[in-house]
């Protein structure tokens, strides 16, 4: 799916007739497919935020007036107590995720809610529709527009200097990975998942002819009722829904900065391609590339008493790990490793966003592509750190299915 980034629907003005018919029937697309089928509360928080941003009033879209106007908040209501707008959100950014994972072949349009922001950035895929353009009015005289123009320089230069690299840690942490202009490889963890066999399932739908509702169900497994043909590992199919957030988080920032990727599971990469791409490795421990590449840093994955930790090898005995992992993978807070090496065995920079679990990896992954995360995160850098390797530790909070911001637990610098 190629994006037109220098296509986009204007926030600060109402949308075109064309342009907003268009839209709508994308954004009706999303809300009926499978991904939202199920959530009345994102259906109706992101029909909420498009129609604004159609409507030219992106000003209006902010957490309060969302609790207010789309969860029946009180106007008085704390959102440091209620966060709400904040969980749905990062749940409708997790679900546009698993719905962009599709290609529709007519689509002419993506809408994405970015991290950190509640207005929809709406991309176009094909050319956007001309919109007719009405007559200017001439309403300001010679020395106004001059002193316009002035005001516009002043700002401008104002911004440039705001934003230089000197002080952008974000832009000074990815310059020297943007420096190759081939696509960004983006390699993905892949777990090994185990089905049950077609007959487990007919029998159990057998068990309750007519009583089945519609979507997925979960079998329940009596002593007995399974034998060993019944389990089928499937290896290279399936990728976490943290994952799979954390490419498209990703994938999203190198096109703002105007760089290609491509997404790819671990066992469809080979060391040949590593050596002549700059590769960003996706999980941990289901992805070889993570451990075989950054198995030897300071911070590694590793287990310890059968369970997944991250071990500092400067100092052994210092380990992070959730403190309860469920059965299932659930957990309530997750630690992650996001990595920028000058990687000697490829020739080329390898940069790790990888968890213990999968919503680890999507917050490192909110981490790398939030400016505001880095900036912050690399203050406490020694000089000259931008041409260094670097490693931070990362903890976050899971709220639900949900992460929370992310926090640096340790870092380091060579």
């Amino acid at each position: 799916m190629k994006l037109l980034e220098e296509h986009r629907t204007p926030s600060s003005k109402p949308a075109g007739a064309k342009t907003r018919a268009i839209v709508e029937q994308e954004l009706n697309r999303i809300l009926e497919s499978d991904s939202f089928r199920e959530s009345k509360r994102c259906q109706e928080f992101l029909r909420h935020v498009v129609t604004l941003t159609l409507e030219g009033r992106t000003e209006e879209i902010k957490e309060r007036a969302i609790g207010i106007d789309v969860f029946g908040r009180a106007a008085a209501y704390s959102t440091n107590d209620d966060s709400i707008v904040r969980v749905k959100a990062s749940e409708i950014r997790k679900r546009l995720a698993q719905y962009h994972l599709l290609r529709h072949a007519d689509q002419k349009v993506k809408i994405d809610l970015s991290s950190g922001s509640y207005v929809p950035e709406i991309s176009w895929i094909a050319p956007p529709p001309e919109e007719p353009v009405p007559e200017p009015r001439r309403t300001f005289g010679r020395r106004w527009i001059a002193w316009l123009a002035a005001v516009a320089l002043i700002a401008a230069a104002a911004a440039l200097f705001l934003l230089r690299p000197a002080q952008n840690g974000h832009a000074r942490f990815w310059g020297p990975v943007l420096r190759n202009q081939d696509p960004v490889l983006i390699c993905l963890a892949h777990p090994v998942v185990y089905l049950l066999s077609k007959r487990l399932h007919d029998q159990y739908r057998a068990e309750r002819a007519g009583a089945m509702e519609p979507g997925p169900y979960v079998i329940p497994l009596k002593p007995g009722y399974v034998d060993a043909q019944d389990i089928v590992p499937v290896p290279d199919q399936y990728v976490g829904v943290g994952d799979s957030v954390a490419s498209v988080l990703l994938s999203n920032m190198l096109t703002r900065m105007g760089r290609a990727s491509q997404t790819r599971i671990g066992n469809d990469v080979s060391f040949s391609e590593l050596r002549h791409s700059t590769v960003i490795l996706v999980g941990a421990y289901s992805n070889r590339w993570t451990m075989q590449l950054t198995g030897e840093l300071r911070y590694v994955f590793d287990l310890h008493d059968g369970n997944k930790v991250i071990r500092d090898r400067a100092a052994p005995e210092r380990t992070w790990a959730p403190p309860v992992m469920g059965a299932a993978g659930k957990v309530t807070e997750d630690y992650a490793i996001v990595s920028r090496v000058f990687e000697p065995k490829s020739g080329q920079i390898v940069v790790s966003a990888a968890g213990i679990t999968q919503y680890g990896s999507q917050a490192a992954a909110e981490f790398l592509s939030r400016p505001e995360y880095l900036d912050r995160a690399v203050d406490g850098l020694p000089s000259g750190w931008p041409k260094k390797n670097l490693q931070f530790v990362i903890r976050a909070k899971v709220l639900g299915s949900s992460v929370a911001s992310p926090e640096v637990a340790a870092q380091h610098a060579w």
